[in-house]
């Protein structure tokens, strides 16, 4: 009776425990995977957030570039414009200061002609009525020692005639120096012109290559910069690929390593205290498990 009563309680009593046992064996390879997993996931996780603001800050340098560059190239496109546009300004200058020059020059031959011709036909006039006044004051003169009725009488020179004769002679003398003079007026502000008109040249053409030096270095520099937002344009779309890229894998992370209802300090404190509540289970049952001489007596007596 006795080995029997030892057999019925032992027995179920031992596979209680096993299955007890089992169940702590489980629970502890659940914390071990568990804790792999939660090892797994901080580590990826720091990965990727990592990875997330190096590629990010890449991002913003790249960004930064492309809207500098774009800028610049902006500038330097409004600037080519606005030189052009000067440059054309000076063309049309250079063109109309030498319209007016071939005018002025022109006009300027013209009345240097007429004023020297005229100075000139009133010199001659001049030279003739002196002749003729000369010689007539001469042929008078010696009319006073011709006998009377020997030749033809000279004109006759009194004085008031010789006043008008010196009075034209003095008006001409003043037209010429004024014809002459004009002359040298005409010719002084010729060469003041050709002057202003060299140095005005000069300039425009000084300005003009100043500014088409200008244009060519604004575009080397466009150049430069479409190279630079080439290299930048591509960089950014890689970055972004790779940011893309992390993304999709912190969601394809998200079932294991977020997924959970429970945080893992949560699952970790209670599947702690399932295996010591198991083990105090166990404790509980060896301690009422009856002892072992009882099973010998039993044993003996069967």
């Amino acid at each position: 009776m006795l080995n029997l009563v030892s057999v019925a309680s032992t027995q179920p009593l031992d596979k209680v425990k096993g299955l007890i046992k089992g169940m702590i064996a489980k629970l502890i390879k659940e914390a071990e995977e568990a804790a792999s997993i939660h090892e797994f996931c901080n580590e990826e996780k720091k990965k990727n957030e990592e990875a997330t603001k190096r590629n990010t800050d890449k991002k913003d340098e790249l960004q930064g570039t492309i809207d500098k560059a774009s800028a610049r190239k902006d500038q330097l496109q409004d600037q080519i414009a606005e030189l052009t546009q000067e440059i054309a300004e000076l063309d049309a200058s250079t063109e109309e200061a030498i319209k007016i020059r071939q005018e002025s020059h022109d006009t300027f031959v013209k009345a240097e002609k007429d004023f020297s011709e005229a100075a000139d036909a009133v010199q001659d006039a001049m030279d003739v009525l002196k002749d003729y006044y000369d010689n007539a004051l001469f042929l008078q003169k010696n009319a006073v020692k011709t006998v009377k009725g020997a030749s033809k009488a000279p004109p006759k020179l009194g004085g008031a005639k010789q006043d008008s004769a010196g009075g034209i002679l003095s008006i001409l003398d003043t037209m010429a120096g004024e014809f002459t003079k004009t002359v040298a007026e005409l010719q002084s502000t010729e060469k003041e012109q050709v002057k202003a008109f060299k140095d005005l040249k000069k300039r425009n053409f000084d300005s003009k290559t100043a500014k088409e030096t200008a244009v060519i270095k604004a575009q080397n520099e466009i150049g430069s910069k479409d190279i630079t937002l080439g290299h930048a344009t591509e960089d950014h779309k890689l970055v972004m690929k790779e940011l893309k890229a992390i993304d999709d894998y912190v969601l394809k992370l998200k079932p294991t390593c977020q997924g959970r209802p429970m945080s893992y300090a949560e699952r970790k404190a209670k599947r702690d205290a399932e295996i010591e509540g198991l083990k105090e289970a166990i404790t509980v049952l060896d301690e009422n498990t009856p002892p072992a001489f009882l099973q010998k007596t039993a044993n003996l007596r069967h």
